[in-house]
């Protein structure tokens, strides 16, 4: 299985205080008993970058031997130079190696990612809270990757790659070259990898296997994965478990009562036209049918808000038992969640 996550991919409703969120997180992850983990983040960047010429077949055969299978999916899926058994793949991978765009991207790596020091320090806890939930679970093999602008992270069986040059800065030249949007630069920073990398993982571990197709569903499925995510890193900003700005959670803040009408008025929670779930749920510049000051993917924050209210309203429900829950109607029914007129 190959899952390739571009992310370029809070708690304001129905209760009293917002303390009390954060205290649900506390009673949840026990943040204060959690052991962390010891995690190695390997560089593969570096080693790929280490290939030379005249050692082509030794260079590439310890890159097998260290990496395994993640080797030959980033050659065949992330940077596209075809299979490794091919008569032309010494030719692809050199020619890609020595390019000199790819080489000022990589110096830019280099220079913003001396070390993944504090990296692997914010992973060892995030997964030591995992695996205190998830007791039967298994923690990835990280790998740090230089994807030529294609993917922030990439997801194959028990690998995960954090592609390293998707987050140098909304400043970084390359991103205006390669004509990406603004809302997508917005996003290519490094105070998003450890959101972006554990709300990847979730949605690899947990994928959505509810029979009900419809636009609620996967509100509540994005909202549990939005939900998991918090947990595994309560310290985060509820901006970044979003990807959103201060400002485009501030607009949902001052708006909800106008979201949750417009969708009771829409009468669009139960449709299952796949065009109107990308509308609500995807990516963009803002979410279609509202302003153009609202965020993106205005369903998704929704459904987080739902899947809050749900998990406070029942505390003895288990992070197992919701993540498990495919009876997405039954979080959506028992949540409470009804914001408040403004």
């Amino acid at each position: 299985m190959f899952i390739w996550l571009i992310f370029s991919t809070l708690f304001c409703g129905c209760w009293d205080t917002e303390n009390k969120v954060e205290d649900r997180i506390k009673e949840t992850v026990l943040v204060n008993q959690i052991k962390p983990l010891k995690v190695d983040i390997e560089r593969f960047e570096n080693d790929l970058f280490a290939i030379k010429s005249e050692t082509f077949t030794n260079d590439t055969s310890k890159l097998l031997k260290k990496y395994g299978n993640f080797f030959d999916l980033f050659c065949t899926q992330i940077i596209r130079l075809g299979n490794r058994k091919d008569p032309i793949f010494k030719q692809n991978l050199l020619h890609f190696l020595e390019n000199p765009d790819v080489n000022e991207l990589y110096k830019e790596v280099k220079k913003q990612f001396p070390n993944v020091n504090e990296l692997q320090e914010e992973a060892g806890i995030a997964f030591g809270r995992y695996q205190a939930a998830f007791p039967d679970s298994s923690i990835p093999q990280i790998y740090t990757m230089m994807s030529a602008l294609n993917y922030n992270i990439a997801i194959a069986d028990s690998s995960l790659a954090i592609g390293l040059d998707m987050y140098l800065g909304e400043s970084f030249k390359f991103y205006k070259w390669r004509q990406f949007e603004k809302y997508k630069i917005e996003k290519m920073r490094k105070n998003l990898i450890m959101s972006d990398m554990l709300r990847g993982f979730c949605l690899a571990t947990f994928e959505m296997k509810a029979m009900q197709q419809d636009l609620i569903s996967w509100m509540i499925y994005h909202g549990k994965i939005l939900y998991l995510t918090q947990q595994l890193i309560p310290e985060e900003t509820k901006e970044n478990i979003l990807s959103y700005s201060s400002a485009h959670l501030k607009w949902c803040e001052t708006h909800e009562s106008e979201i949750w009408a417009h969708f009771i008025d829409q009468k669009i929670f139960f449709n299952s036209d796949f065009k109107l779930r990308t509308a609500y749920i995807n990516d963009g510049p803002f979410t279609n049918g509202f302003p153009k000051e609202s965020p993106a993917r205005i369903g998704v924050w929704l459904g987080f808000e739902i899947v809050n209210s749900y998990m406070f309203k029942h505390p003895n429900v288990t992070l197992p038992q919701l993540m498990n829950n495919q009876n997405l109607h039954q979080i959506f029914n028992q949540s409470g969640y009804k914001p408040n007129k403004k």
